[in-house]
């Protein structure tokens, strides 16, 4: 059975994550409104739509000391997101991406990502890994997780995962890319769930004596397909599953993430232990939600677009149900699709901070 993450009060479960976090400057030219200023990379969305859902959620980051840092902790804050393990240094830049929404010739909506500043021409500041000196702080003071989400590989990084590993925990790697080393390997190995884009990664062939016992590829417009086994072994049957139809489509930034975090809901909830026991109708029932998330933030700008409109929870549920049914949504968003309301009032309302 699915949680519904909207209407249970009680916390879900905790997870922590490490990895890419950035400010994304979201332009939408065929609008020609004001840029967006959110959080964003996979650890940031997906550790903020977890908080969303009511997890507990610590990332573990170095940012800059600036403004772009700024708006990243405000907004992930308005959501619960706990940020006692971002750390804010002088001598590091907060990574920023720029994401134009754009109209193709074919007039479907198309998103770009830029790393230069589109003023000046400079680079844009890239990504940092948590210092090594900082893991023995981080082993002491880490809360034991349900999850442990990680997107970016580092020595520093890898020592975490191995230590909550330890401690029972669930280890979710979802890599950008391929650069093999004996660290991409040892990360493979010990990993429970591995989640990446057949776009970016054809094949993946895992290492012997590997923990993974669910490998998801994505197919962009074809959907998804995975395998699982205990442990998976190259050969292991895979399982595609189609992707929900999009109505009103705008921009399909983040969809992966909403489906990692749909992953990490309603698996990660039952433990270590009883998700080497999953079965598949339990991994396509936490697939096919955060697919259905993934087809409703499409009609919105940004990674998580969704989570700033004016739709109430109850209506994206009601939204969330009817996709997975297949069923026609239309009149639903557009009675309450009114946009940038929450994100432009935080800007200047010093109370929107505790909303």
């Amino acid at each position: 059975m699915v949680i519904n993450p909207e209407l249970n009060t009680k916390k879900n479960g905790t997870c922590v994550g490490a990895g890419y976090i950035a400010l994304d400057v979201v332009f939408n030219e065929l609008l020609k409104d004001e840029p967006k200023f959110w959080a964003g990379g996979s650890c940031g969305n997906i550790l903020t739509i977890l908080s969303y859902w009511n997890w507990d959620s610590y990332p573990i980051s170095r940012l800059g000391k600036d403004v772009a840092s700024k708006y990243i902790l405000k907004d992930i804050k308005s959501w619960g997101v706990n940020t006692k393990f971002i750390s804010l240094e002088k001598t590091v830049d907060t990574p920023i991406v720029i994401e134009r929404i754009k109209k193709q010739k074919t007039g479907k909506n198309h998103h770009k990502f830029e790393w230069t500043c589109p003023n000046c021409g400079s680079r844009l500041p890239h990504y940092r890994p948590i210092m090594f000196n900082d893991v023995l702080r981080y082993k002491q003071l880490l809360p034991v997780p349900e999850v442990f989400y990680f997107d970016r590989i580092s020595k520093s990084t890898f020592e975490i995962a191995s230590f909550l590993k330890t401690q029972g925990s669930i280890i979710f790697f979802e890599p950008s890319s391929i650069k093999y080393s004996k660290l991409f390997e040892d990360c493979l190995r010990i990993s429970d769930i591995l989640k990446y884009s057949e776009e970016r990664i054809e094949k993946l062939p895992l290492p012997e004596e590997c923990a993974l016992f669910l490998e998801i590829q994505t197919l962009g417009e074809n959907g998804l397909r995975f395998r699982y086994a205990n442990p998976i072994i190259d050969g292991t049957k895979w399982v595609t599953l189609k992707p929900y139809k999009v109505v009103e489509f705008s921009d399909s930034t983040g969809s992966g993430d909403w489906c990692s975090a749909g992953i990490i809901h309603n698996l990660g909830i039952k433990g270590e232990r009883s998700s080497h026991q999953l079965r598949e109708k339990d991994i396509k029932l936490a697939l096919n939600y955060g697919q259905a998330y993934a087809a409703l933030n499409c009609m919105f700008d940004g990674a998580r677009g969704l989570m700033y409109s004016d739709l109430s929870k109850k209506d994206i549920e009601t939204a969330i149900s009817k996709i997975q049914k297949k069923e026609n949504i239309v009149d639903l968003i557009e009675n309450n699709k009114k946009l940038n309301i929450r994100t432009t009032m935080q800007k200047i309302c010093k109370n929107c901070s505790n909303y």
